[in-house]
């Protein structure tokens, strides 16, 4: 047989594992058809590490897994099928299982994390900005559904079912500014059952607090402003009413404005009368104006012929007979007959009104300063359209 064994050098001999040899070469022809070395006869000394990092060229024994033999391979090929990430068939594996968690996950500016076996959401990330989520189909009426799921057996009266909520926890001021600025809450109206869900939406704002609800949305379509007010920020914008029945005639069903405040009323009949208490306050809802006050005068100055309250907060509109009207409640220090009354038209488009006296058969006359006297009072109430 012709058969060759080199040895280098025989280290030490071991007491019942043989001989620990460096540097072996067996060469036989024999061995490789009609014999073999088990791998487990093989001794292999780790005590010494390789002295430099693993590269691609390292050869490594592996066993085929078919009948024994030892074959090598590279590293490279090792790190190819170690690294592979791809499951053998679609939806055939897990990343980690319920024991054995992952615990970061790192991806590049743009990356992305793609569901469904044809990718069909595909949430994104926006550099610098945040995360898009999208439907990868462009069928009609395929809106995104993003849906908080609620894991309880039973939901009762008043429970959160699920919420959002902006924080900024990294605030370098700290107190006030790391707590929760705002949320939206989905609350629980009462037991959920098989015939229920009534469910109100509850929004949540802070202001030196963690967000509290300020307005909340009930099962019944119902708004309630729990703190603050509704502010109608663009102008002719309001509440409409345009689900309600109508007249036949209706022009408009938007409640666009409302105000309160004071205007400043003055006596003119030619001259202006000396003006002693003067109180004058108004309500504007819609296109109407509500006026009332109070005017008494401390010397005519000279004043003469028919009298005009002015000063009015709006100017009234232009509409063809759109007057407005209204009357004294109480007056005193007047130079009218006994019996007679008067009573306050508004004219259009000005912002004066007359003092209507019904002094006459065929009806009224202007009242004139005449009929005033220096210390004439009036206490009063109109409306008119503007």
């Amino acid at each position: 047989m012709a058969s060759e064994i080199k040895v280098d050098t025989i280290s030490e001999k071991t007491s019942a594992n043989g001989v620990t040899i460096d540097g072996v070469n067996i060469k036989d022809s024999a061995l490789a058809t009609a014999g073999s070395v088990p791998l487990s006869t093989i001794d292999i000394d780790g005590g010494t590490d390789i002295g430099a990092a693993i590269v691609d060229a390292d050869l490594f024994i592996i066993d085929d897994g078919a009948g024994g033999t030892n074959r090598k391979t590279t590293a490279s090929r090792l790190k190819t099928y170690i690294g592979g990430s791809d499951p053998a068939s679609a939806d055939g594996d897990s990343l980690g299982t319920a024991s054995l968690e992952w615990s970061d996950l790192y991806l590049a500016d743009g990356g992305q994390i793609l569901f469904g076996n044809d990718q069909d959401v595909l949430l994104t990330h926006v550099a610098d900005t945040g995360l898009t989520i999208k439907t990868g189909n462009s069928t009609d009426d395929r809106p995104v559904i993003l849906t908080l799921a609620n894991a309880e057996l039973l939901l009762t009266t008043d429970e959160v079912i699920g919420k959002i909520q902006w924080q900024a926890p990294d605030e370098a001021s700290g107190t006030d500014a790391i707590l929760v600025s705002a949320a939206i809450q989905a609350v629980a109206e009462g037991a959920h059952s098989a015939s229920s869900n009534a469910t109100r939406l509850e929004f949540m704002t802070g202001a030196s607090e963690a967000a509290t609800a300020k307005m909340k949305l009930s099962s019944a379509g119902d708004l309630t402003v729990t703190s603050g007010n509704i502010v109608m920020s663009t102008s002719g914008k309001g509440i409409d009413f345009s689900a309600t029945a109508d007249g036949t005639t209706m022009s408009s069903e938007l409640l666009d404005d409302y105000e309160e405040g004071t205007w400043t009323p003055a006596m003119v009949s030619g001259a202006t009368m000396t003006a002693g208490t003067v109180a004058g306050f108004y309500t504007k809802i819609g296109n109407r104006v509500f006026c009332n006050g109070r005017y008494v005068s401390s010397d005519l100055n000279g004043a003469s012929g028919a009298i005009t309250l002015t000063g009015l907060p709006f100017t009234s509109s232009s509409t063809s007979n759109a007057f407005g009207w209204g009357a004294p409640t109480y007056a005193v220090g007047l130079n009218i007959t006994a019996g007679h009354a008067f009573t306050i038209r508004v004219e259009t488009g000005g912002t004066v009104c007359y003092l209507a006296l019904w002094d006459v058969t065929t009806g009224t006359s202007n009242m004139t300063a005449a009929e005033w006297s220096d210390d004439g009072d009036m206490r009063f109430g109109f409306s008119y359209m503007v």
